[in-house]
């Protein structure tokens, strides 16, 4: 079915998953610049539950990038389309997950704002997302 579709269309079909990529990824980045362990553990354990059958909750552009590059055309294979929008969404997902954990952590490491502080937390969380993992695969 998805195949036959234009990109606009697969992107209108598959906007509830896009959604739940993004918002997703973005719960993940805040658990894990939170510092604690058992957090994330437990936070991605609900969320994957939660996403499983919305988006096959991937969550990570690596895992993304093994999909679309599957050979077999079974119902796990993901077009290139879908699987670049997927990629995007769960950067901006990293992205706004790093900048609201900045926002609510400023004041707490030091007492006067540091503005290259921020700059290299939002920088670090997209830098570990884009590229980190795509290397893994």
């Amino acid at each position: 079915m998805e195949s036959e579709m234009t990109v606009w269309q697969q992107i209108k079909y598959s906007m509830s998953k896009l959604i739940t990529e993004c918002f997703g990824t973005f719960l993940l980045t805040m658990l894990y610049i939170g510092g604690s362990q058992v957090g994330l553990i437990l936070g991605l354990w609900i969320i994957t539950i939660f996403a499983w059958k919305i988006s096959g909750a991937q969550m990570n552009p690596a895992i993304t990038l093994a999909y679309m590059i599957r050979r077999d055309k079974d119902a796990d294979h993901m077009s290139k389309t879908l699987g670049v929008c997927y990629i995007l969404a769960q950067l901006a997902g990293a992205l706004c997950g790093a900048l609201m954990m900045t926002f609510m952590l400023w004041g707490i490491e030091v007492l006067e704002p540091n503005p290259y502080a921020k700059i290299n937390m939002i920088f670090g969380a997209i830098m570990q997302e884009g590229l980190g993992t795509m290397i893994l695969v």
